[in-house]
């Protein structure tokens, strides 16, 4: 009976440590991809589901390249992380989602379990929005810098306008008293 309650205690031990892994699994803040050391997607959380309309558990078994559509840089970054076990911070990535080009932050690392089966956690996250801004701010940027440039070519201009017309006035006066 001992034996049992130890049983019994380390089954419960393991559900709640997978259900707290769970957990933070589905509570990171953008897509969490587990990746396979032959590209092929282990894991996806809610947010990975959503992003690729994916019905639960329907991304595991997928290539990690057929499911994100990207550019060849973005296909060539993450060949190379993959094939040299080269961590990702923070690079960028344009993906089609809806047939909309999208900017996504990606960040990469790998674990191993055995010397031969090394695998990747991927975590993306869509800031387009973030980046449309910037652009705009940067965008705002020229144009007061624009604006700025076209008044002081305008004073610039008016000095010696003005000091033309200036003369110009003295002239005609003086012909008019004659």
């Amino acid at each position: 009976e001992h034996g049992v309650a130890a049983d019994a205690r380390f089954v419960m031990r393991f559900l709640d440590e997978r259900n707290r892994i769970n957990a933070i699994l589905q509570s990171v803040p953008g897509a969490l991809l587990g990746v396979t050391d032959e590209l092929q997607i282990s894991i996806a959380n809610l947010h990975a589901e959503m992003l690729f309309g994916a019905a639960p558990g329907t991304l595991a078994g997928r290539s990690l390249f057929e499911l994100l559509p990207m550019n060849t840089h973005g296909r060539n970054l993450l060949r190379d992380a993959f094939l040299y076990k080269q961590e990702v911070h923070d690079q960028e990535l344009v993906l089609q989602v809806d047939y909309q080009p999208r900017h996504f932050s990606v960040n990469l690392a790998f674990y191993t379990v055995e010397q031969d089966d090394i695998g990747g956690v991927m975590i993306l996250q869509d800031v387009s929005e973030r980046r449309n801004l910037l652009e705009t701010v940067a965008m705002r940027e020229k144009l007061v810098a624009m604006g700025q440039l076209a008044a002081g070519v305008a004073h610039e201009m008016n000095t010696p306008l003005g000091n033309i017309l200036g003369y110009a006035q003295l002239l005609r006066s003086g012909a008019t008293e004659h």
